[in-house]
């Protein structure tokens, strides 16, 4: 009789326990000083409402007609190695309520969506999305990969004008040249991040 009492409270309050969803993680602050030597190379969105510095030696690549609309720009490190890409982010207005309640994380969260259905499928996400402050400017975080390339991070932000962005860098195997270490991609990411306004 006590142990049928113990089964039956014990199923009654796992049956109402309630599960709140993992709350994100705080975000990480770096340092709003690029870790590496920055040129006077801009890339500029064509309403002016966002720019960001290039690394030394970096050069633009002409895009026109040649890629996604939503790409405004992109860069590759002398060794094409590396490219930075620079675009639009298309935010329906159905999920606006969404990144007012759920921040730069839930706009990770549609940028790796976005990335997947444009991929077909082909690409991944790894790790959870996460959240950067430099300065006072904030970044929704993620990294990814696609079937048979490297891995990618991307930071999503919002522009002053309400526009919503991302850039991401992005590994190069097309020249048989070794790609940069771990550490090296770190810093060019963060300090190509660093000097993003808007």
């Amino acid at each position: 009789m006590l142990l049928s009492l113990f089964l039956l409270t014990t199923l009654q309050s796992c049956l109402f326990v309630r599960q709140r969803p993992p709350a994100d993680p705080p975000p990480a602050i770096l340092s709003p000083l690029p870790e590496i030597s920055m040129s006077d190379e801009i890339v500029r969105t064509v309403e002016g409402d966002v720019i960001a510095q290039l690394p030394n030696n970096w050069r633009l690549v002409d895009i026109e007609g040649k890629i996604s609309p939503d790409v405004f720009a992109v860069a590759v490190n002398p060794d094409y190695t590396l490219a930075a890409v620079f675009s639009r982010l298309h935010v329906a207005d159905r999920n606006d309520s969404i990144l007012s309640l759920e921040g730069l994380q839930a706009m990770a969260r549609l940028g790796m969506a976005h990335r997947e259905r444009k991929s077909g499928g082909m690409t991944r996400q790894i790790g959870a999305t996460s959240s950067v402050v430099i300065g006072a400017r904030s970044f929704g975080m993620y990294q990814f990969s696609s079937v048979g390339s490297l891995q990618t991070k991307a930071a999503v932000f919002t522009s002053s004008v309400g526009k919503h962005y991302e850039f991401s860098l992005t590994p190069v195997a097309i020249t048989g040249k070794p790609l940069p270490s771990s550490d090296d991609y770190n810093r060019i990411f963060n300090s190509i991040l660093a000097t993003i306004q808007f």
